[in-house]
C-alpha cells in the first residue's frame, strides 16, 4: 500500500485521541459510574460446600436435634437455592445439549461438559467458519431445579451470571432470564448482593462493590427465616438444652404479619425504599417489614405477575383480607416440606379447609362429576411477566381470574408494605424506579418531589437528568461525603459546569476500590487532563474488558507498537465481537503492519454490519 493510499485510510479512520476519549466519556456518563485507583491484591471467591460463614451455620449443624425438618428442607427449594458448582451434572443435562442461537446478538451458545469442568461456550459463525469463539467456567449454580438453574462464572472475585440457563420443566437450554429480545448481557451481568439476598445465606460482599465478593456463601438455611439459629445452638449447648431462652424466631407463634414478613423480603417485586423514620439496625425475621422499608410496585401489577410476586398478589385478594390473620404463606406451603406428589388434592384440601359446605362447593362438586379443582378456576397459572419457559401460580385469588380486564394507563406506583407514606419515600421511589428502568419520564415524575428529598439525592436527579449548572442543593453536603456514589456524581457535575472536578473523583476511587465501571472513568479522566492512564487495573480485574482493551490497543496502535496493539484489540473483540471501534482500529493495524487480507476482511464484515457507512467502502478501496 502506497504512503497515500495510507494517509487517505487514516483520513477516512480519522480517530483522534480527542475525539475517541469524547466518544467513551458519551457512553460512561448513561451509566452509573464507580471504579477505583488503587491496585490490589487478586481476591477469589470462595467455591466450597457450605461452612460456617458471616454469621451462618451449615445446616447440617441443627440436624442432631431437628432430623426431620433439616432432611425436609434440603429437599425443598429453598434448600436448594445455591449450589457448588460438583452439582451441575446432577442438575442439567450437559450431555445431548444443542446450541442456542440469540438471533439479536447473532451468537450461538452452547452448554459444555469437559472432564469435571461445566463450560458455557458463545460464538459466531460466519459460512462454515468461526469468526468468534469464547470459552467460560461455570463456577457456581443458582436455583432450585424445580423450574430453572443458572450458572454464575467468577473472575478476580467478582461474580457474573451467565448467558444460558437449564429449563427443568421444559429440560430445554436456552438464553437466561432478560437475555431475550435484545437483552442478552452475555457474560457481563454482575451479580450484586439483592440477587444473593434471596439466594444465598452467608455470604461475604466486599465493602463498595458492586459483585466482588470474599465468600459467595451457599443455599439458604435456617437463619435466613429464624433468625440467628447460631446464637440458639450455642445456647442449646451451652445449657445442655435446657434454657427457656432459645434466642431463635419461632414463627408460628407470631403474627401473621410478622410470618408473612419472611416471606415478603423475596417475594415481592418492587421498588424497595427505607423508611422516613425506622429503627435502628436492619430487618431480619421477627421484625415488622414495614417498619424498615417501603415496597412500591407499579399499576401493571393489578394485570400482570412475576416470578417473586407471590406477596403482592396474594394480599390482594379477598380470601387473604377476610381470613382475620389467619391465612399465610404457610397456610399452603410447608416451608421445610417439598413441593407435593399431588398438589390438586392437596391445595383443593387446604381451600376446602375454610370453604366447607357451601352452595359454591356443592355445586362445584356436581358440575365437575368427581371433585373439585378450585386452583384451575380461581388462580391463574400461565408463563410469568419476567422469567421465559416457566409456568407459574398467580396468587391473587379472583372468582373469574379469566374474565379480569384491567384498564390501561401510564405506570402508577402504589405503595404496599405501610398504610402511609411520606413523599420523600414517593420521590425516592420514583428516583430508583426510573435509574433502575432508564426510564425518562419517571425520572420526570421526581420533580414534583425534589424538595422533599435529601441533598445527596437531589444531586442524583441532577446527574441522572444530565443537567447543566449546579444542582439546587447545599453544596457543603456533597463536599463532606464519605459516599464514593456522592462523590462521583459531584464530580461529574462540577465538570460539565466547568468547574475543577477531578479531586472529587479521585477521592470516590480511594474509597471504592473494586468498582471496575468507575476505574475505567478514572482512565478516561487522565487521558483527558494528560496523565498517564491505568488500564491496566482494570484488566487485572476483567482480561477481556472491551473499553479497556479497545483503548489499551488504541494508544499502543498510537505509538507504534503495533504487536501490543493486535493483542489488546483482539482482546477486546474476545470480550465484545461488536466493538466497531476495536474493529477498526484492528483493521488499520493490519494495513500499517501489511496484513492486508486480515484487514480486508474485517471492513468487510464491518461494512456488511453498517451498510450506511460508506468509509469502511472507501477503506476497502484503498487496499492494493
Amino acid at each position: 500500500m502506497n504512503r497515500s493510499a495510507l494517509r487517505k485510510f487514516l483520513v477516512i479512520f480519522g480517530l483522534s485521541r480527542q475525539i475517541w476519549i469524547s466518544a467513551c466519556l458519551l457512553f460512561v456518563f448513561g451509566l452509573v459510574l464507580l471504579e477505583s485507583c488503587n491496585q490490589k491484591e487478586e481476591t477469589k471467591v470462595v467455591v466450597e460446600d457450605e461452612e460456617k460463614s458471616n454469621g451462618h451455620i451449615p445446616v447440617q449443624e441443627c440436624r442432631p436435634c431437628h432430623a426431620g425438618i433439616v432432611d425436609s428442607f434440603l429437599q425443598t427449594g429453598k434448600g436448594r437455592s445455591f449450589f457448588p458448582v460438583k452439582m451441575a451434572g446432577e442438575i442439567a443435562d450437559w450431555n445431548t445439549a444443542k446450541p442456542v442461537f440469540d438471533k439479536s446478538k447473532n451468537l450461538f451458545y452452547l452448554a459444555e461438559k469437559q472432564n469435571s469442568s461445566f463450560n458455557i461456550l458463545e460464538f459466531r459463525l460466519e459460512g462454515k467458519d468461526t469468526i468468534h469463539l469464547r470459552k467460560e467456567l461455570v463456577s457456581h449454580v443458582i436455583g432450585s431445579g424445580n423450574q430453572t438453574v443458572s450458572f454464575l462464572r467468577e473472575e478476580n472475585g467478582y461474580l457474573y451470571e451467565m448467558p444460558l440457563t437449564w429449563y427443568s420443566r421444559k429440560k430445554i437450554w436456552d438464553l437466561s432470564p432478560g437475555y431475550e429480545n435484545g437483552g442478552n448481557q452475555r457474560f457481563d451481568r454482575e451479580i450484586g448482593t439483592e440477587c444473593l439476598d434471596c439466594h444465598n445465606s452467608g455470604f461475604e460482599a466486599i465493602p463498595n462493590s458492586i459483585n466482588r465478593y470474599k465468600n459467595a456463601g451457599h443455599a439458604l438455611n435456617c437463619s435466613s427465616c429464624h433468625a440467628s439459629a447460631n446464637a440458639h445452638l450455642e445456647e442449646m449447648q451451652k445449657t445442655n438444652g435446657k434454657s427457656k431462652d432459645l434466642k431463635i424466631i419461632r414463627l408460628a407463634a407470631t403474627d401473621q404479619q410478622i410470618q408473612m414478613d419472611v416471606c415478603r423480603n423475596c417475594h415481592l417485586e418492587g421498588i424497595k425504599i427505607p423508611r422516613d423514620k425506622k429503627p435502628a439496625g436492619n430487618f431480619s425475621p421477627g421484625k415488622r417489614f414495614s417498619d424498615y422499608y417501603e415496597v412500591f410496585i407499579t399499576s401493571a401489577s393489578a394485570s400482570g405477575f412475576g416470578f417473586a410476586s407471590h406477596a403482592e398478589r396474594l394480599q390482594m385478594s379477598a380470601c387473604f383480607k377476610n381470613s382475620k390473620g389467619k391465612l399465610t404463606c404457610t397456610t399452603c406451603h410447608d416451608p421445610h416440606g417439598k413441593l407435593p406428589e399431588d398438589p390438586e388434592t392437596f391445595y383443593n384440601q387446604k381451600c376446602l379447609s375454610c370453604h366447607t359446605k357451601t352452595s359454591h362447593q356443592k355445586s362445584c362438586t356436581k358440575s365437575n362429576g368427581k371433585k373439585t379443582n378450585c386452583i384451575s378456576c380461581h388462580l391463574l397459572k400461565s408463563g410469568t411477566s419476567d422469567i421465559p419457559h416457566v409456568n407459574s401460580t398467580d396468587h391473587f385469588i379472583r372468582k373469574n381470574p379469566a374474565d379480569f380486564n384491567p384498564k390501561k394507563g401510564k405506570t402508577e406506583l402504589k405503595n404496599f408494605a405501610g398504610n402511609s407514606v411520606t413523599k420523600k419515600e414517593i420521590g425516592l421511589a420514583w428516583l430508583k424506579y426510573s435509574e433502575n428502568m432508564a426510564d425518562t419520564l419517571a425520572l420526570q415524575r421526581v420533580k414534583s418531589f425534589l424538595k422533599f428529598l435529601p441533598e445527596t439525592e437531589k444531586l442524583r436527579y441532577h446527574y441522572l437528568k444530565n443537567l447543566l449548572g449546579l444542582p439546587v442543593a447545599d453544596s457543603s453536603t456533597f463536599r463532606k461525603s464519605s459516599d464514593p456514589i456522592v462523590l462521583f456524581h459531584w464530580s461529574e457535575v462540577k465538570r460539565k459546569a466547568g468547574l475543577p472536578w477531578y479531586s472529587e473523583l479521585e477521592l470516590a476511587c480511594k474509597k471504592a476500590p473494586d468498582r471496575i465501571d468507575f476505574l475505567f472513568r478514572k482512565a478516561l479522566a487522565d487521558e483527558e487532563t494528560g496523565r498517564i492512564p491505568n488500564y491496566e487495573q482494570i484488566l487485572k480485574r476483567r482480561p477481556l474488558d472491551p473499553d479497556a482493551n479497545t483503548n489499551l490497543g488504541y494508544n499502543f496502535l498510537n505509538s507504534g507498537n503495533h504487536a501490543e496493539a493486535e493483542k489488546f484489540l483482539k482482546n477486546a473483540l474476545k470480550g465484545d465481537p461488536d466493538r466497531i471501534m476495536a474493529k477498526e482500529n484492528l483493521a488499520r493495524c493490519y494495513i500499517e503492519t501489511g496484513k492486508f487480507e486480515e484487514a480486508r476482511k474485517i471492513l468487510n464484515r464491518l461494512s456488511v454490519e453498517n451498510p450506511a457507512e460508506n468509509r469502511y467502502k472507501e477503506a476497502l478501496k484503498s487496499l492494493p
